[in-house]
């Protein structure tokens, strides 16, 4: 064994996946999730794919990483080929229904799936801010300078406007209920992690910032319909 390998000096450093690759895992895992895929959002993940995908074959030109990048490239390929299997059959079926019949009967449906589409985008915009809160006790820097400060104001906003707009009008509606129940799961698990890190948020000089943001979160829970 020479010096180098004794002292751990040449050992290949773990591979760190960027941010916005990590955001766009997340994206599509979440809409593949979904019954009903959003076309909007699938085209604005479409977009967000091709940076990140020049992003791994600028990281597969360099050599040192290149087959963790291939892997996880193939991975999201693989991903957004269910996820647009997904879309295209829903379009099939909706062009099958696309009758004048179907769409004079069916027209509360539509606007309730519309409706049901909106919400479920605030939702996840709550997931992500959730998720970024997280991050940040972790220390762990995120895309576009976020801060636990700035993920919660996001939060609360989505929060705020489902809570408006859609608990409080649309509260009896299976999916909406459902809705909520997750988001409230959501945070108590964030809650948990916080007191189940409390020592290492502590260390991190981050327990005031916590608490503030707990308290915060609290008090827009308690406003939930």
């Amino acid at each position: 064994m020479g010096i180098a390998d004794l002292f751990g000096f040449g050992k290949k450093i773990p591979f760190k996946i960027p941010g916005e690759v990590s955001e766009v895992r997340y994206r599509i895992e979440t809409e593949n999730r979904e019954n009903y895929p959003n076309p909007d959002r699938y085209q604005e993940i479409i977009a967000s794919v091709k940076v990140v995908f020049a992003r791994l074959d600028a990281i597969i030109a360099q050599g040192e990483y290149a087959e963790e990048a291939v892997r996880i490239k193939e991975d999201i390929k693989k991903k957004m080929g269910q996820l647009s299997e997904k879309i295209n059959k829903h379009k099939e079926a909706a062009k099958k229904e696309s009758h004048e019949g179907y769409v004079a009967s069916n027209l509360e449906y539509l606007e309730r799936k519309g409706m049901r589409n909106k919400a479920k985008t605030l939702f996840t915009e709550c997931l992500v801010a959730i998720e970024s809160i997280m991050k940040c006790c972790k220390e762990e820097r995120l895309k576009d300078g976020t801060t636990m400060e700035s993920a919660t104001g996001e939060l609360m906003r989505a929060m705020s406007a489902l809570n408006t707009i859609y608990f409080k009008k649309h509260g009896e509606d299976k999916e909406i209920k459902k809705m909520r129940e997750e988001l409230l799961k959501k945070i108590q698990g964030l809650n948990n992690y916080f007191e189940k890190n409390r020592d290492r948020i502590k260390a991190q000089g981050l327990e005031e910032n916590a608490q503030s943001v707990l308290a915060e979160i609290a008090g827009a829970t308690k406003r939930l319909s």
